[in-house]
């Protein structure tokens, strides 16, 4: 359960918490909020560094700009919050619901992601930074996520190697009539939301490419 008097103190407004942050180093207080009801909250620029908000309902808070460094996020509700710019470097979100987040330019620096839910609906408004250790720390992620957080291709493509697992071949392709392109785009999400690797022209062919000689490369690979 939150402190009473930490969350009294956010309670009064960000200007606030801050001021009384500020009062100490990092590391001399805890913010305990763990279970607190932070629902719609306005928490923009709030330094929540190494605060406890494990089990929190975050469901549409404002946490624009916010630090969530080494914040311990573990199974919290984050439903449509708004992490635009936000800090969660070596945060630990595992088993978190982030539901209609949304993201830009948002820091997953050494970030625990592991059974994350909700990462393949995130809302991208732009990329963020996602890093090495996120990645091997997190687990398989959903290639939505990965794609809206801005990774090449061509390292999504080389991951499994990078992080030690058996390298995925593509195991379908998808050829549609021009009419049905809306939902083969919708097919292909889902596939690849479901970890089945697809090639599908739109998003696999390359600047200058030639359709059948790209096709039968692939195939061949």
């Amino acid at each position: 359960m939150a402190n009473p008097e930490h969350l009294q103190i956010l309670q009064q407004g960000v200007t606030a918490w801050n001021q009384w942050r500020e009062q100490y180093a990092n590391w001399e207080i805890r913010p305990d909020l763990s279970g607190a009801d932070l629902r719609r909250a306005d928490l923009w620029e709030a330094n929540l560094f190494w605060a406890d908000l494990h089990e929190a309902n975050l469901n549409r808070a404002d946490l624009r700009g916010a630090d969530l460094g080494k914040a311990d996020l573990r199974g919290a509700s984050l439903f449509g919050a708004v992490l635009l710019g936000a800090d969660l470097r070596e945060a630990n979100m595992s088993g978190a619901d982030v539901t209609g987040i949304f993201l830009f330019k948002t820091l997953f620096i050494d970030t625990n992601l592991t059974a994350v839910r909700g990462l393949e609906i995130c809302v991208h408004e732009g990329h963020s930074t996602l890093d090495h250790r996120t990645l091997a720390k997190s687990g398989p992620l959903p290639l939505a996520f990965l794609r809206g957080c801005g990774l090449p291709e061509v390292l999504i493509e080389h991951l499994p190697s990078i992080l030690g697992e058996p390298f995925q071949f593509y195991s379908c392709f998808i050829s549609y009539a021009s009419k049905d392109h809306p939902f083969a785009e919708r097919l292909h999400a889902d596939l690849q939301n479901k970890g089945v690797r697809c090639w599908f022209a739109p998003e696999d062919m390359k600047i200058g490419d030639h359709l059948r000689p790209r096709i039968d490369e692939t195939i061949r690979i």
